[in-house]
């Protein structure tokens, strides 16, 4: 089966409302939109090889610290959903990076569409010996949020605004490497609260599919 290099455009779910997607702050309201089914993958540059890579540490796929919950996250209220989501994406992130599923598992409803695609996609990497080196999120920034979402005990929908550092596609089975830029994008949870945040589904669409600029 055939990847795309481009992290969020391999997992190709789209299973939030578009409601948590054009969530929009106290600054205005974004207009609805639908998101589209398949998220961009322009490759930047490749360098063919033919000798198989060796998949490199947990700290060198991922050189930073390990996502810890703000303790604002464990407050049931908005503002503390709103952290929770962030602490969610930072552990999509981790669990790409170090192509273990278990992370996001430990956030998320067991049902969970988005999460049957991550863990497909992250036993995918391991299968193939494939592996992202750089993934990160640089900066998030918290849209706003609306009640209620998809899953019927869903309490909130919160969209946040994504910058993705520059990072590299290492394809195991050729050792063919791919460079994506740093981009921008609208990452959304809808959340859950049993004696404690969890994620009932999640999220990503590019920004301008939304804002359009």
């Amino acid at each position: 089966m055939k990847r795309s290099p481009r992290l969020i455009g391999a997992l190709a779910v789209l299973s939030l409302s578009a409601a948590t997607l054009a969530a929009c702050g106290e600054t205005g309201a974004a207009e609805p939109t639908s998101p589209p089914t398949t998220v961009a993958t322009t490759q930047v540059t490749e360098e063919p090889t033919t000798v198989k890579p060796t998949v490199p540490p947990n700290d060198v796929l991922y050189p930073h610290p390990v996502p810890e919950m703000p303790p604002e996250a464990h407050e049931h209220s908005l503002l503390g959903a709103q952290a929770f989501t962030t602490y969610f994406l930072d552990v999509y992130a981790y669990s790409m990076s170090i192509r273990d599923s278990k992370p996001l598992e430990d956030i998320m409803l067991p049902d969970s569409e988005f999460l049957g695609k991550c863990v497909d996609l992250i036993d995918w990497l391991n299968e193939t010996d494939s592996y992202y080196v750089g993934y990160y999120f640089d900066d998030m920034v918290v849209n706003g949020s609306v009640d209620g979402g998809e899953h019927p005990e869903a309490e909130y929908g919160t969209q946040v605004t994504i910058y993705i550092s520059e990072y590299t596609y290492v394809d195991g089975g050729t050792g063919e490497k791919s460079v994506m830029p740093a981009d921008k994008y609208l990452g959304g949870a809808e959340l859950v609260w049993k004696d404690g945040w969890i994620a009932s589904d999640g999220d990503f669409v590019d920004y301008e599919e939304v804002y359009g600029e």
